[in-house]
């Protein structure tokens, strides 16, 4: 854990690949000054997060993203669906 508090202690954008990664990415962002740019890829909004988006442990997790971003049109009109609008 030495090694990943240097990097993120020293990063100014961490790029999380998939939406389950963001999740705890977010959970770093508390404890680093870091933004956050999530990229949904399918599965983790079609599949996973759809299944727990409703968890009070999910309420402010979308607050600690910074940027957004989607492999399609669909997943973003998903994300809206589950999560509503994301200004970036």
């Amino acid at each position: 854990m030495i090694f990943a508090s240097s990097v993120f202690i020293k990063a100014d954008v961490v790029h999380a690949s998939d939406g389950n990664l963001g999740i705890f990415a977010s959970w770093l962002k508390k404890k680093y000054s870091f933004k956050l740019l999530v990229q949904f890829i399918g599965g983790d909004l079609n599949q996973d997060l759809r299944r727990v988006y409703k968890k009070s442990w999910m309420r402010n997790w979308k607050e600690g993203l910074d940027a957004v971003s989607f492999n399609s049109l669909t997943l973003g009109k998903r994300f809206v669906e589950l999560f509503g609008e994301h200004p970036k």
